[in-house]
């Protein structure tokens, strides 16, 4: 089994290959990101994709992204998508741990649904954080709520 960043030039060639794996990991979040978001900040160096491969056949894309936080950097499992995880996926946090300490970071984390805390638990990772969200309307535009906060009628 291989695991391996693309470099930024292997994206684009690779992304027949690449691109149902993204897509089926975005399939569950909530439209933040679609494929082509992530292309271009792989092209532009600012996500790495990274892909699991049994002999010539991938298996497995992961892509991670580089968080800069005002007191330190976390490394951010942007997606998973791939087959046979449970085979690959300790080999996978070797490498990603060994990743994050050569670049600085001091933390490894992702978001995603419940069942990643029960699939990552074996390998220390826990839940720390619950994300909650309100998606607004259109109707409460940025500037009303603008307006009302400063007292204007204008």
């Amino acid at each position: 089994m291989n695991i391996f960043p693309l470099k930024s030039d292997q994206v684009e060639p690779m992304w027949p290959v690449l691109g149902p794996f993204i897509e089926k990991a975005l399939s569950y979040t909530q439209g933040e990101l679609d494929p082509l978001d992530i292309c271009k900040r792989a092209l532009d160096g600012e996500m790495t994709i990274w892909l699991v491969a049994i002999e010539a056949k991938v298996i497995g894309v992961v892509v991670t992204e580089v968080i800069a936080f005002a007191q330190y950097d976390v490394l951010r499992i942007v997606t998973l998508s791939g087959e046979r995880f449970k085979e690959w996926k300790a080999d996978l946090d070797k490498i990603l741990v060994k990743f994050a300490q050569l670049i600085g970071a001091r933390r490894i984390e992702a978001v995603g649904r419940p069942g990643w805390v029960r699939a990552l638990r074996d390998l220390n990772y826990q839940a720390t954080y619950v994300i909650v969200t309100k998606v607004l309307d259109e109707q409460n535009s940025s500037e009303e709520v603008i307006h009302e906060q400063v007292g204007r009628n204008d």
